[in-house]
This record gives C-alpha cells, sequence and structure tokens, in this order.
C-alpha cells in the first residue's frame, strides 16, 4: 500500500480520504458509465454510515478523482485511457 507522510496533519488527512476514495472507485471498475449511486452502494457495502463526515468528504474526493480522470482521457496524447 502506497504511504505517504508529511508533518502537515490536515495534509494527510486530506490524502488519506482521497486514497480511500480511490479504494472505493476501483473496486467499481473503469466503467465509463459509472453513476454516482455505484459508488454510494460501495460506501454501504464498506458501512460508511451516511450521517458522518466522512461520507461527506469521501464523495467530495471522489467527485474530484473522476472529474481529473475525465479531463485527463480528453488529452489524445496519452497512448492509454487512464483508470479509476
Amino acid at each position: 500500500m502506497f504511504q505517504f507522510k508529511t508533518n502537515i496533519p490536515e495534509f494527510d488527512k486530506e490524502n488519506e480520504i482521497l486514497l480511500k476514495a480511490a479504494r472505493l472507485l476501483e473496486t467499481l471498475g473503469n466503467d465509463p458509465e459509472m453513476l454516482a449511486s455505484d459508488f454510494y452502494r460501495a460506501m454501504a457495502r464498506e458501512k460508511i454510515d451516511i450521517t458522518s463526515e466522512e461520507y461527506i468528504k469521501l464523495t467530495s474526493a471522489a467527485v474530484a478523482i473522476e472529474t481529473m480522470l475525465k479531463f485527463d482521457s480528453v488529452d489524445n496524447s496519452l497512448q492509454e485511457p487512464p483508470v479509476n
């Protein structure tokens, strides 16, 4: 597993959330037709409480990741499209 720690706790916590969101997205595969509801189901399988702050942060992180991947997939210089 990738470990990245700094001496900035806020940065480390944000990275932790991004990596957890990425792991959840990876469980869903690389289907371009993936919906937000698919991600919500993945969080439910992991027993992440919908009322928790973690739920909101993971959802935002997943949107950020998918948005970056979408913009990367527009770049025709890539040999292969990005994967989740």
